[in-house]
């Protein structure tokens, strides 16, 4: 994909590109169900997103309206998907949420509901203590940093 790489290289924020649907992406929406059609130029929106540490992030989006969807959006916008990706990792992997001890579906749904609370309480938990950490100075006057999952 050359367009890629000029874009990442260029001092734009946003570009179209245009691609042929074959290979990998073809069969995928194949697999779910869709009607793919072979060889046909699909138009994608590019946007660079600047992360707050300088790294750049290139968004890939379908959302053509420019007036609707400004490119600066999308760092808002995709800050708040990585916020669900993360919980939905936190859920499957340490919480284990596809796991169940129940055989009926009224205890499948208990499983369920029950993982929900806990990961709501936990997560109100670790809020409140990484408000309390901001608060509070350290003993060489270097900011507190926190990482829970």
């Amino acid at each position: 994909m050359n367009g890629y790489q000029d874009f990442v290289q260029s001092h734009d924020n946003e570009r179209i590109i245009t691609v042929l649907l074959n290979g990998r992406a073809f069969y995928s929406l194949r697999k779910l169900g869709l009607k793919p059609i072979r060889h046909v130029a699909i138009e994608l929106r590019l946007i660079k997103v600047i992360l707050c540490n300088g790294e750049v992030e290139v968004l890939m989006t379908t959302l053509m309206n420019r007036n609707l969807f400004h490119y600066k959006r999308f760092f808002w916008l995709y800050g708040k998907r990585w916020g669900v990706e993360t919980a939905i990792y936190v859920l499957k992997s340490f919480l284990q949420l596809a796991l169940t001890s129940a055989y009926t579906q009224p205890g499948v749904e208990q499983d369920i509901w029950a993982t929900f609370l806990f990961y709501n309480q936990q997560s109100a938990i670790v809020f409140d203590l990484d408000e309390r950490l901001k608060k509070k100075p350290s003993i060489d006057n270097t900011p507190i940093r926190s990482t829970v999952t």
